[in-house]
């Protein structure tokens, strides 16, 4: 399977749509908040609830958690956790934890589980336009890919 996932576009639908062309054969798309969007503008995307999406509270979920076939089990969020709370996600069985809000990429290791953040699809804070992740998944593990638009 071929997860997209992306963050903060911030009422950005042409990235969005540019997006969905780039990765057309992908199985599943997701957002990590700050869609500034109902969710019915967003299709087929599923995101979470970022801060900027109080007006949408009723569309979007404040986490989700997906399981890859591997049976390794991931947590989407907005806003990062303290890094202190990672042991506690690991002892639920979570691989890794997906978050959006800072607007940069993100990648590393605490406590046996994985954080990474997409940095923006639309306005990064780290001078990369147009980032996102693609998790290639199947039997066996996770192939995680920082990508460009």
């Amino acid at each position: 399977m071929r997860y997209v996932i992306a963050s903060d576009i911030h009422g950005d639908v042409s990235s969005l749509h540019d997006l969905l062309i780039r990765e057309s054969r992908a199985d599943a798309f997701l957002l990590l908040g700050d869609t500034c969007l109902p969710k019915e503008e967003i299709n087929p995307f599923v995101s979470v609830l970022g801060n900027c999406d109080l007006a949408f509270r009723g569309d979007y979920p404040l986490r989700r958690e997906i399981v890859f076939p591997s049976g390794h089990k991931a947590l989407l969020a907005h806003h990062p956790l303290p890094l202190s709370s990672m042991g506690e996600l690991a002892s639920r069985g979570y691989q890794y934890f997906f978050h959006g809000h800072t607007h940069e990429r993100e990648e590393r290791e605490v406590a046996g589980v994985m954080i990474l953040c997409p940095g923006s699809l639309s306005f990064p804070r780290d001078g990369v336009q147009g980032s996102y992740i693609v998790v290639k998944a199947d039997e066996k593990g996770e192939e995680i890919l920082f990508l460009k638009l």
